[in-house]
């Protein structure tokens, strides 16, 4: 009986990812499924989908283990079966991988984990691998990787109606955030003061209030009377958004029109007489500007759409059966 071993290496984490050999060792090798000659064992699906079964186990009510392990295994049969098909097919297309791309991926594994060689091999041995049948892993992800690269990657375009349908449905995702460019005149308030206290900050507000409405210099003004340290240079706030200020500060302040002052804002600060000078964003992107940024968006999409369209098309033409 010819039997297939398919291990899930990713490339990035592979070294951490290989699932103790022990804890499957009993299990006996009832075949679940088969794509032509290949078969796929409860060997293979318990060493595949070690991780999650345990992850599964830990995260299930009672009453839903044992549907939630089975809808489990499954999902790991479908992706050993997908493996299979996909190192068929890049057999098929003659796809070789050379020496040298292993040994490069297995340096970049190294590097990326902060291992040596000989960890790399004693951590293997741990989970019963050898160099060499780890090697054959990684010629065989390889494989199935290239396959995908021309048979889905390659060929994906994103089309422009689907940039602009992106686009006009998701708006929000372009739009520029609202700034505006402000100054102020500050009474304080100082913490815990009685209500005579603040209605004299008020008058004192409200005086200034009407010199500044009858006309007087904004900038002059603060400088003389503002008790915030932006008083120095004339209350000016420079350009902020929304959620920088307190929220009765950014309400009444991006209510204005340009050039307009308000009325005195009450905050947690004291008394506020805010004057509105420019007003910018609030605008959407340029579609063309975001053509790039939508593209990006949507080609993992259409890669993971192709990716299952082209693995139903190799399920179609091959021998495929589940038993499980």
């Amino acid at each position: 009986m010819k039997k297939t071993h398919v291990c899930a290496i990713s490339l990035a984490l592979t070294l951490f990812c290989l699932p103790t050999l022990k804890a499957v060792a009993e299990i006996v090798d009832r075949v679940v499924a088969s794509a032509g000659n290949e078969l796929v064992t409860l060997y293979d699906v318990e060493r595949e989908g070690k991780a999650l079964f345990e992850q599964v186990a830990a995260s299930s009510a009672p009453e839903e283990l044992e549907s939630r392990l089975y809808e489990a295994r499954k999902n790991v049969v479908e992706r050993l079966l997908e493996k299979i098909l996909l190192l068929r097919e890049g057999k098929r297309m003659g796809i070789e991988i050379s020496e040298s791309d292993i040994d490069n991926t297995i340096e970049n594994i190294k590097r990326e984990n902060k291992i040596d060689q000989n960890t790399l091999v004693q951590a293997l041995a741990q989970e019963g691998l050898t160099f060499e049948a780890y090697r054959a892993e990684v010629r065989e992800q390889a494989i199935r990787s290239k396959v995908i690269d021309r048979k889905v990657r390659n060929s994906i375009r994103i089309r422009d109606e689907d940039i602009e349908i992106y686009y006009q449905r998701n708006a929000a995702q372009f739009k520029v955030d609202e700034e505006i460019k402000a100054r102020h005149i500050l009474f304080l308030v100082p913490a815990g003061a009685k209500r005579q206290k603040i209605e004299e900050v008020r008058k004192r507000a409200l005086e200034v209030l009407d010199k500044a409405k009858d006309g007087k210099d904004f900038h002059t003004l603060a400088k003389i009377y503002s008790e915030g340290p932006s008083g120095s240079s004339g209350g000016d706030l420079g350009f902020f958004k929304r959620d920088v200020m307190v929220k009765e500060f950014s309400d009444a302040a991006f209510a204005l029109e340009r050039g307009e002052i308000s009325g005195i804002v009450r905050s947690s600060f004291g008394y506020h007489i805010i004057k509105l000078e420019e007003r910018r964003g609030g605008t959407l992107v340029p579609l063309e500007d975001a053509r790039d940024k939508i593209s990006d968006i949507l080609y993992p999409k259409e890669v993971e759409k192709g990716i299952k369209a082209f693995i139903r098309e190799l399920k179609d033409s091959e021998d495929v059966e589940v038993r499980i």
